[in-house]
């Protein structure tokens, strides 16, 4: 409807110039020519003349138009004689849907109200007009309005005067409209070719424009959105990116400098469509979006006013701390309204409101950057009502304290506070906090520049080492691009870096790594979401990517609560990202772990196989139905189960080890992985904050130690086995230690039961400092060979701790996913209303049908070709390595081994004696050993090599090789094997002693394997049968005692021998050598 008064204009100094100057490119940069000939005399002179050339119906057509444009567009034409004809009216409106009437900006229910108009040229515009509305009445239609239409000038007062009279005569609301308002709407641009082409107005109405680059640009871009508008095929369910095009569309009218009344309307839809189909977030935006309008471009004091309070309406309802930055920018022109005395609003309440609101965000310790935004705001508040130097430098001050602890935050928005604090260098440049502070911002802005330029080329080298499948240095590169992306607020990219790390851990079997970065892309993502209170593809695709870690984790309850969370996002997305192949390979997944699973686990959920069915996992549920003994109902109705099927399930390569099912249902729990060979597993009691330190040191050191295994690293430890425990104590604790003199190497983590939601700034560098001093203790102790060197490279070059810490202890994203009191595990998902299906009988399904497991191994007739490096790790996987070494090279390295000696006596078996410096520890090297392998050595662990024939100068002397038989057992998850040695050798002058010992360990094949305490008495540890005796010249490229060959030895070969194995072996040696 038409307003009868027109907006009050922001008087003085014109704030769309001022805005012009620093943003030019928010402006039309078109230029007219030429402007038109039509002017308002000439119209209104056309208007009186109308009669004397007989124009009534080309005026009452013309009429009609310029209602349509400027009071409702849905007005049918009459037909018949002049003036109404036998339809009493000159033209009324005709029913529309109430999705049309929407975007119209008519009433909410439009086919339920009719509206008549009358058109008259009349000198007695009075008569006329009674006459027309006692018309339209007569006819009993149910008319809500009626406008009448003159051509002729009424005076202000006359025409209320008569509104009022027949709007109370016929209960009906009646609008005069008359040549003054005819002449207003038809001058406006958008509608002076209606006077040429109804009115036969002669003269050049089109002007003259050169169209500047930015409009040319703006009208490219109005094009393809106003195409994607009428491409909407439902207009009454808009989705949110559909909603987001009216808002652009109503932007790029502003920019384009329509006229304001067009610009206003499209913003009017923008905020209804906003409001009915968006988010809270959009229906702020698109109301944010027309406030900062009505100030800087429409310069409409009302509009503005009325749009802050509906915009402050909205934003109350949220503690979202980028809606609350924007209303701090509308007020801070509300408050440059009110000191200009053009504010009608109470400022002083609405500070009240916007300060009370920003401290309570503020407060928020869950979340870090959102309250450093919020206390910027406050400062920045501050800084609007400072009433001198001193209170403006204390705001410069605290906001270089809030800078220094947002300093690297991911979430907080430097770049956009530097840009702001710029413009105020005219009001405060000459202050010295404020040159204080832009120094040191500008500073670090030119740093995170930098960072940032290497930063994208170390992403780009990440991504095309992940396409060659080199995964190890695509982790290095991903790292080293984070470490500079993260400090330049780079989100998308470093989504990006994160999503494809995690890939590369995940491709390299390191799942936690993989979870953790997975973990922090999540959060970087959803963050965001939450922010725009939309959801993304992004969130789908990431927490897709988590539900298959857990999956293959065997965390079967967290998987399932990341792929709850993947279907609700993908429902508010306009194409889902899901995938028929993809769902399948998740049921797959999770449907192998049960077929796989001990009956003990499978039968504490029993009431699952209702929940999956319930998350459209029917799949999963079959197959542990079928693991419950419930075949009957498993699969489709009346169709037998089929076995074979199921033993092929169960038993198909997904790529990786069968994960063992982790429930999360006992007071303890224990999981582990692969490092370098090294098989470490971390037990912990399940409750917080022990769960998240765990979870988060298993991400820590499988990303730190990453790449290692391409420089060829490898453990020297089998196992490490780490406890998490709880400390009842008040203070914070959290400290670690390692025993690696213990029968398999330990540490032990203590912990205070500190609350991960109320943790300090101070102790959440405490906890990164515990997982960098853990990490590097961890790696000294699996991998001793490597010195400091490699290591200040991989810290210097690699920023190994960064890529490993930074993005891998923030140990409240669990709760920041899944509540700060969530149960844990599978217990989350189990409700009272779901049917038990008790077991029907008391072992696993496959033992009750005796179904053995089937190989999906490729068999081919022709031998494996042997690698010409069997050292070269660069595309194995850590798990591929196993460490199955009996040596615990600390203790050897502290006990000095001086040598060996034998101990024969007729009859008996012969016992072989080490001998120690350090009597103690070489007493506990074999005590450990016993432990581990028996006192029997049942399973000929132990092996002890005696290698002859090592000089050809000295045939008396020989090497002592002690080491481990490799595992036979392996399940074949392993490609290489490697187990430590500990060699010396023995430079006896005859070889008497070997040789009766030899003699009675042929006859008993077994010997005892004793050293000397520390009060001299001799200790028998072991039995075992672990001995060999070899030859030197014997020894192959590919024997497990090349170890004990050293370049320089002076091998005997015996005469007529040609082409010994050793040739090939010393060959193999000397070329790593050369290595």
């Amino acid at each position: 409807m038409d307003k009868e008064q027109s907006a009050t204009k922001i008087s003085g100094p014109k704030p769309q110039d001022f805005l012009r100057a620093r943003r030019p490119e928010q402006f039309s940069d078109s230029v007219k020519l030429q402007e038109s000939t039509i002017d308002r005399s000439m119209l209104e002179y056309h208007f009186e003349t109308l009669n004397n050339r007989s124009q009534e119906l080309e005026f009452e057509i013309f009429a009609r138009k310029l209602c349509e444009r400027e009071i409702c567009p849905n007005l049918v034409a009459q037909t018949g004689p002049t003036a109404g004809g036998d339809g009493k009216t000159d033209t009324e409106t005709y029913p529309v849907s109430s999705q049309i009437a929407f975007f119209w900006g008519l009433n909410e229910t439009p086919e339920s109200e009719r509206w008549a108009f009358g058109v008259s040229i009349q000198k007695d515009w009075r008569a006329k007009c009674r006459k027309d509305v006692e018309s339209v009445m007569s006819t009993g239609r149910g008319y809500v309005q009626i406008f009448c239409v003159t051509s002729r000038f009424i005076k202000n007062s006359s025409r209320a005067e008569l509104q009022d009279e027949l709007s109370k005569k016929y209960d009906v609301k009646v609008t005069i409209l008359d040549r003054t308002w005819l002449l207003d709407k038809t001058l406006q641009p958008k509608n002076q070719h209606l006077a040429i082409d109804y009115l036969g107005l002669t003269g050049n109405i089109e002007s003259k424009i050169q169209i500047g680059p930015f409009d040319a640009d703006k009208q490219i871009q109005l094009t393809a959105i106003e195409r994607q508008i009428e491409q909407i095929e439902d207009p009454g369910h808009l989705t949110l990116s559909q909603v987001d095009l009216y808002t652009k569309r109503a932007i790029i009218y502003k920019e384009l400098e329509r006229d304001a009344v067009a610009v206003e309307h499209q913003f009017n839809i923008a905020v209804r469509a906003a409001r009915k189909f968006g988010t809270q977030r959009q229906h702020f935006d698109a109301l944010y979006q027309l406030t900062w309008a009505a100030y800087w471009w429409l310069e409409n004091a009302e509009l503005f006013e009325e749009t802050f309070e509906k915009a402050l309406g909205v934003a109350q309802e949220t503690e979202n701390v980028e809606v609350w930055e924007k209303v701090v920018t509308l007020f801070n022109l509300m408050v440059t309204s009110h000191r200009d005395g053009k504010c009608t609003l109470d400022v002083d309440s609405l500070e009240t409101i916007i300060r009370e609101r920003l401290n309570s965000i503020a407060a928020n310790a869950d979340m870090v950057s959102g309250a450093l935004q919020a206390k910027t705001s406050l400062a920045l508040l501050d800084l609007l009502v400072a009433e001198n130097e001193e209170q403006a430098n204390n705001t410069f001050r605290s906001l270089s304290e809030i800078t220094d602890s947002a300093h690297k935050l991911i979430g907080y928005p430097m770049a956009r506070l530097v840009n702001l604090l710029e413009a105020l260098d005219v009001a405060f440049g000459d202050l010295k906090a404020y040159e204080d502070l832009m120094d040191k911002l500008i500073d670090d802005a030119g740093a995170r520049e930098n960072s940032r330029i290497k930063a994208d080329k170390y992403l780009r080298r990440g991504a095309l080492s992940s396409d060659k499948k080199d995964y190890y240095r695509a982790i290095k590169c991903f790292g080293l691009s984070l470490y500079g992306l993260y400090s330049s607020e780079s989100k998308a990219e470093v989504f990006a870096a994160l999503y494809m790390l995690s890939h590369a851990y995940d491709k390299q079997g390191l799942l936690w790594a993989a979870r953790g970065a997975a973990l922090m892309a999540a959060y970087v993502v959803t963050t965001d979401a939450l922010k725009e209170q939309r959801s993304s593809a992004k969130q789908a695709a990431i927490y897709q990517r988590l539900m298959w870690i857990e999956g293959q984790l065997g965390r079967v309850g967290q998987s399932l609560t990341w792929y709850h969370l993947a279907q609700l996002i993908s429902q508010a997305l306009d194409e889902s990202p899901w995938t028929e192949n993809q769902k399948m390979n998740y049921e797959v997944l999770i449907g192998k772990l049960f077929l796989n699973a001990n009956f003990s686990d499978v039968e504490r959920i029993s009431w699952l196989p209702d929940k999956l069915n319930q998350l459209d996992l029917g799949l999963s549920a079959d197959a542990l139905l079928v693991c419950l003994g419930h075949e009957d109902k498993a699969g489709p109705e009346d169709e037998p189960i089929d076995l074979n099927f199921m033993n092929m399930w169960r038993s198909i390569d997904m790529g990786a080890p069968v994960a063992p099912l982790d429930l999360y249902l006992d007071r303890w729990t224990t999981i582990s992985s692969y490092i370098l060979g090294c098989k470490v597993s971390v037990s912990f009691p399940v409750k917080s904050p022990c769960v998240e330190l765990a979870q988060q040191l298993l991400a820590v050191l499988e990303s730190f130690c990453a790449p290692m295994m391409a420089d060829h690293a490898a453990a020297t430890v089998p196992a490490v086995n780490i406890d998490v425990l709880l400390e009842d104590e008040d203070d914070f604790i959290l400290r670690h230690s390692f025993d690696t003199a213990a029968q398999v190497t330990s540490a032990e983590i203590l912990c205070s039961p500190f609350s991960i939601a109320n943790l300090t700034d101070e102790q959440r560098g405490t906890i990164r400092q515990f997982y960098s001093e853990f990490c590097l203790h961890f790696v000294s102790t699996i991998c001793p060979q490597i010195g400091w060197s490699k290591f200040e490279e991989m810290l210097r070059d690699d920023k190994a701790l960064e890529r490993a810490v930074v993005f891998n202890c923030n140990i409240g994203l669990d709760s920041y996913f899944m509540g700060r009191d969530a149960v844990p595990g599978i217990g989350s998902h189990q409700e009272a209303t779901l049917e038990l299906h008790k077991p029907t009988r008391r072992v696993t399904w496959f033992e009750h049908h005796n179904i053995e497991p089937m190989d999906w191994r490729p068999k081919s007739d022709v031998p494996e070709e042997r690698p010409k490096h069997p050292f070269q790790f660069s595309t194995m996987k850590h798990r591929e390595l196993k460490v199955v070494s009996l040596i615990q090279e600390s203790l050897w390295n502290q006990a000095g081994w001086k040598g060996l000696g034998f101990q024969t006596c007729e009859g008996e078996i012969p016992v072989l004696m080490f001998g120690f410096e350090n009597a103690a520890v070489g007493h506990k090297i074999f005590e450990n050993i016993a432990k581990t392998i028996g006192d029997k050595d049942p399973n000929n662990a132990l092996r002890i090599a005696l290698i002859r024939g090592i000089s050809r100068q000295n045939p008396a002397h020989y090497r002592v090789a002690v080491t481990s038989n490799l595992d036979r057992s392996d399940d074949g998850s392993s490609r290489i094997q490697t187990a430590l040695s500990r060699l010396h050798t023995m430079t006896p002058n005859s070889s008497e002693n070997i040789e009766r010992f030899l003699k009675d360990y042929e006859v008993h094949k077994k010997c005892h394997i004793a050293t000397v305490n520390t009060k001299g008495k001799l200790v028998s540890h072991l039995i075992t049968s672990g001995v060999i005796v070899i030859h030197a010249w014997e020894i192959d490229e590919n024997d497990q005692e090349i170890s004990a060959i050293q370049p320089e030895d002076d091998i005997f070969v015996p005469v007529g021998v040609e082409n010994p194995p050793i040739s090939r072996a010393l060959a193999k040696i000397r070329s790593f050598e050369a290595r």
